[in-house]
């Protein structure tokens, strides 16, 4: 093997040593991100619960201006639902950053 094609080898191996634990830990941070976003949502649902928010919903016609928009009869849910959406959308963003600085950049 040339001595050029030697060092290209070499220069591809140490990037590549580089770039593989950064996009492990990119994508591990994806995926803890995401389960800690559905237990906080579940968790703020049943939160909200205790305050009859449901009830005080019913109330005001909220739950069937909810159902008509095809989002079910709860405001409870309604919110988990978006600030779980909220929430995964920050958590996909960071990991989009973090797998993007794990991109290897060209040697010169």
């Amino acid at each position: 093997m040339s001595i050029i094609a030697g060092s290209i080898l070499g220069q591809a191996g140490t990037a590549l040593g580089g770039f593989l634990p950064r996009l492990g830990g990119a994508l591990a941070l994806l995926l803890i991100g995401v389960l800690l976003v559905r237990l906080l949502s579940r968790l703020l649902i049943k939160m909200m619960q205790p305050l009859e928010l449901d009830t005080l919903a019913e109330r005001a016609g909220v739950n069937d201006v909810l159902d008509h928009a095809g989002l079910g009869r709860s405001l409870a849910r309604v919110i988990g639902r978006a600030i779980r959406i909220a929430l995964t959308l920050v958590v996909v963003f960071a990991g989009a950053v973090a797998a993007r600085a794990a991109v290897p950049q060209p040697v010169a």
